[in-house]
């Protein structure tokens, strides 16, 4: 990776966050959802919401039938007709003549613009319209790997993702990644030099701390002495059954433990367990739907969390920034697309990818050790804040016009 080409998310580096405010600046935010749980809806609704906070006139533009309820004090939703097709090309010109947007930022996921992954008309169109706009560019995800193994009907989807990825990134000012393994893909697509910026997801859920409500939480799961393993996500195949495996080494080696899951699907993935596992079922339990408030709350009666992820924990992953923003010990994997900053801060507890054995074996280790659980819910909570917390993207984007 070359260092030199990647800016590196430190807020104090920016002119903005030294305290010089640029100009109100207008914003139109391109997004394929947004207003509804997880992902990059609610990324999108961070930033913008956090833009208008800080004076910015943002307008976001997408679809109607992917936006969920919206009441975001002055951010203006302009609703796109159907999967950005032509119709809803029309309307976002529209828009953008109307506004006359300082910046364009699209938060790009190739998925996210309908077409079953392969909007090439959207891409061409913001290629067409790279001089008359400020085009600001997220990469969330930038294409599908092609597989030689794979069909040639998945190979081709690959091709075409890689295409829009390129026209995408040429349409761009200013291109971001959501994790520095983007850079090496995306640089063949460009000519010449063209600066990245490394900009971290914040957690979208907000630390709300209540000693009183975490604690009558905690009792309705784990009794005294006892500890409770938290574990928040959507417990995809790829997660679910590593991390069934490994609960059930947990549980059978440290009797007093408790798990506890959050997240979509839950209750789905603890009925799995539990016909698996039936001799341990009543130790394992799913908390439902909640609101952020009661996620927020769930979280903080956790003693640590458990988070392992196929290709290793990166920092577009928003469940273990939840995590650390919450200042909770996190025993989790390092994969192909882990960063080297987590091993080097030392702020988690890492496992290899495809280990569950090594996974509890950490994890039962980090249950009988309190001194250690509370240095990493430190450096974990102190990492967050230095590094990936919501104002560093913020002034990431805020710069001064003309500043570079």
């Amino acid at each position: 990776m070359n260092a030199q080409t990647l800016q590196y998310p430190v807020g104090s580096s920016d002119r903005s966050s030294r305290g010089e405010v640029p100009d109100r600046l207008r914003w139109v935010i391109v997004t394929g959802t947004y207003a509804v749980v997880g992902g990059v809806a609610d990324y999108t609704r961070q930033v913008a919401t956090a833009l208008a906070a800080a004076g910015d006139e943002v307008t976001v533009c997408a679809p109607l039938d992917h936006c969920g309820h919206s009441n975001d004090h002055n951010v203006r939703l302009a609703g796109i007709r159907r999967q950005f097709g032509v119709l809803s090309l029309r309307n976002l010109d529209q828009v953008l003549t109307s506004v006359r947007a300082d910046r364009v930022l699209i938060q790009y996921v190739a998925q996210g613009f309908g077409w079953q992954g392969m909007n090439l008309p959207f891409c061409l169109w913001l290629f067409a319209r790279r001089r008359r706009y400020r085009i600001w560019v997220m990469f969330h995800e930038v294409a599908v790997l092609m597989e030689r193994r794979k069909s040639i009907r998945y190979n081709v989807f690959a091709i075409v993702t890689h295409l829009m990825a390129l026209l995408v990134a040429r349409s761009a000012e200013r291109i971001f990644v959501s994790i520095p393994p983007w850079e090496p893909w995306l640089r063949p697509m460009l000519s010449g030099p063209h600066p990245m910026t490394w900009l971290p997801v914040p957690s979208n859920i907000p630390v709300i701390w209540s000693p009183t409500e975490c604690s009558r939480i905690r009792m309705c799961y784990a009794s005294d002495g006892e500890m409770l393993i938290g574990h928040f996500a959507t417990y995809g195949p790829s997660v679910a059954e590593p991390l069934m495996e490994a609960f059930s080494l947990v549980l059978r080696g440290a009797p007093n433990a408790r798990v506890l899951l959050t997240g979509n699907n839950n209750e789905a993935f603890q009925k799995q367990f539990a016909s698996i596992h039936p001799d341990l079922a009543g130790r394992v339990w799913a908390a439902g739907p909640l609101s952020d408030t009661d996620l927020s709350y769930h979280l903080g009666a956790c003693d640590l969390m458990v988070q392992p992820y196929p290709d290793g924990i990166s920092t577009r992953r928003t469940s273990a920034m939840a995590c650390l923003s919450h200042g909770i010990p996190v025993v989790t994997t390092i994969g192909q697309l882990t960063e080297p900053l987590w091993k080097d801060s030392q702020a988690v507890l890492l496992s290899p990818v495809d280990d569950p054995e090594d996974l509890a074996r950490q994890t039962k280790w980090l249950l009988n050790d309190a001194a250690e659980r509370s240095r990493l819910a430190a450096a974990g909570k102190a990492l967050y804040e230095n590094r990936f917390a919501l104002p560093h993207t913020i002034a990431r984007l805020r710069v001064p016009k003309g500043v570079n």
